[in-house]
């Protein structure tokens, strides 16, 4: 497996977490996370939960909504975040 893949497998253990094991990686992999579940409190917990995996912080001004809103543009943004780190 490589690094992405890994880090797919382990971003949507964590969405799996929060909302519910229930949820499969196919689903997360392919929904928009609104539709299986995302709001304002979810988000708050999976940011929480990313920084803490990965040892990152995230600054206000990154914390927008849509940057989160997909489970392929949270993919995104926390791979480009680990490369800044």
């Amino acid at each position: 497996m490589n690094i992405i893949s890994n880090l797919k497998i382990e971003v949507a253990d964590v969405i799996r977490q929060i909302l519910g094991n229930q949820i499969s990686y196919t689903t997360i992999y392919q929904e928009n996370l609104v539709d299986i579940g995302l709001d304002s409190l979810f988000v708050v917990r999976l940011i929480a939960a990313l920084e803490e995996k990965f040892n990152i912080v995230y600054s206000d001004e990154e914390l927008i909504y849509e940057r989160f809103s997909s489970f392929r543009s949270l993919l995104t943004e926390l791979t480009e975040k680990l490369r800044e780190h």
